[in-house]
């Protein structure tokens, strides 16, 4: 028995950022038995896209004439203020676009809420394109070191051989060759358009410098929420960032999402070609809800935001749209979703662990 359910990926936001505010406490702003209650909490999801960028606010509502529907006197969470925009000139796939456009989106959602202050807000996660990944400078406060992000449809073969940059398909051939000989057969990894696929092409185009790191959409958003900004004059550890990913991004970069773990078999891969696994993959590797840091103060100051606001772990596109199909029910094995964007994906609960890679099935 399989239940599908249907849905088109904007509404993945609200409930990606519903479910994803667990990380934070909220033991705080329960009612008072004296007084006025404080005001709600507020959570924000941004959710990154092929042809734009969402942003969801949501907030605990208090019921005060009901206060039997729970047993604190709370509802469910409610979305306040949602907006989406398109990528500035199409730059889908332009770091800098991506931040500019988080940063604008919640200027809007600013000048929008009651008393136009984001200083409710508590935690934001952000969920972006699966496999979309780019290289950043660690040495240098995170900031990208190559050119465009490679984006979750680009294929390190065939997209290299139709690349207006004139990337020669050889780089990923290699990359696919050292996959397979190190990979477990099946494995997610072996996909041309992974995560690893395209770290090992960039590679072999150009040797890694020390310092570049492997870092997914959703993951530079929040390097970039939580990273200060560059001082010049200070020792280079003081302008050193290091990655933090979630399980669900890393999967096709080869994590073992069994034993939470990178597994011997990709360190064993990188290691063969020179580079330092330890140093190159995300150094952290959470749940998504789970706290990554919080905003640093420069970012703070710039957009708004209380010092201590947290940054959680994020997810991937349609997994955000499972989350927002599923929230409101018990997920039995055989429920999937069907979420249509730019691709069409389907996502299913099952008691067994699937994996092949040439169909695309992974667990």
């Amino acid at each position: 028995f399989i239940r599908l359910v249907m849905l088109t990926r904007p509404i993945a936001t609200v409930t990606l950022t519903a479910l994803l505010w667990m990380g934070c406490s909220t033991t705080n702003v329960q009612s008072l038995s004296n007084g006025p209650p404080p005001p709600s909490p507020q959570f924000v999801g941004f959710d990154l896209g092929t042809s734009g960028v969402r942003v969801s606010v949501i907030q605990k509502q208090k019921q005060q004439h009901h206060p039997e529907t729970t047993a604190d006197g709370t509802t469910e969470l409610q979305e306040v203020y949602s907006r989406a925009i398109p990528w500035k000139d199409g730059a889908f796939d332009d770091p800098n676009v991506w931040i500019e456009s988080v940063e604008s989106l919640l200027q809007d959602a600013k000048q929008a809420l009651p008393n136009q202050s984001l200083e409710r807000i508590q935690s934001i996660c952000v969920s972006g394109t699966s496999a979309t990944c780019l290289l950043v400078n660690g040495k240098n406060v995170g900031k990208p070191s190559r050119t465009q992000a490679r984006m979750y449809n680009y294929d390190v073969i065939a997209s290299a051989a139709g690349n207006s940059n004139n990337n020669d398909p050889i780089h990923g051939v290699r990359a696919m060759e050292q996959i397979r000989s190190f990979a477990p057969k099946q494995h997610t990894a072996l996909s041309a358009t992974g995560s690893l696929a395209k770290l090992l092409s960039w590679h072999d185009e150009q040797p890694l410098q020390p310092g570049e790191r492997l870092c997914h959409q959703a993951d530079y958003v929040a390097l970039r929420l939580m990273s200060q900004d560059k001082v010049c004059g200070k020792a280079p550890k003081d302008n050193e960032r290091f990655v933090c990913s979630d399980w669900h991004n890393c999967l096709k970069l080869g994590y073992n999402v069994q034993d939470l773990e990178w597994p011997t078999w990709l360190q064993d891969c990188l290691t063969s070609v020179g580079l330092d696994w330890e140093s190159v993959l995300p150094q952290t590797v959470v749940s998504p809800g789970e706290v990554m840091g919080v905003v640093s103060p420069d970012v703070a100051r710039r957009l708004g935001l209380n010092q201590g606001t947290i940054v959680v772990g994020g997810t991937t596109d349609s997994n955000a749209a499972f989350l927002a199909a599923t929230a409101q029910d018990e997920v039995l094995p055989g429920t999937a979703v069907v979420s249509l964007g730019s691709t069409l994906a389907i996502k299913q609960v099952s008691t067994t662990y699937v994996e092949n890679a040439n169909v695309g099935v992974y667990s």
